[in-house]
């Protein structure tokens, strides 16, 4: 597994560095205008279970919160943090789980 990193300079930023493995998606870290400090990878059909979506999405994580952005540039790993910020806010949050139905409930159901 070789490990690539790639600095360069990006917009107002002095240092964009992506760092990427062979079996790894890229990653970026980021701090938004308040504060909050990201991290967003890239997921793709590639690398997901078979019977989601081939065409991926952007997953930002954060200490307190986690979304998700279907429709991205492709330049998204070189753009700076202002860009980042602005593909975060339009990220959605995951959609709640559907609450387990109990078994004898279920069960019945099908009786």
């Amino acid at each position: 597994m070789a490990r690539r990193l790639i600095a360069g300079t990006s917009g107002a930023l002095p240092n964009v560095t992506i760092c990427t493995e062979s079996d790894v998606a890229p990653t970026r870290k980021f701090v938004d205008s308040e504060g909050i400090h990201w991290q967003v990878y890239e997921l793709s059909g590639d690398s997901l279970a078979s019977g989601l979506s081939e065409a991926g999405w952007l997953y930002f994580f954060s200490r307190d919160a986690t979304r998700s952005l279907a429709a991205y540039p492709d330049d998204w790993a070189v753009m700076d943090w202002q860009g980042l910020e602005r593909l975060c806010r339009h990220a959605r949050p995951p959609a709640p789980l559907a609450p387990a139905k109990p078994r004898a409930a279920a069960h019945r159901a099908h009786v």
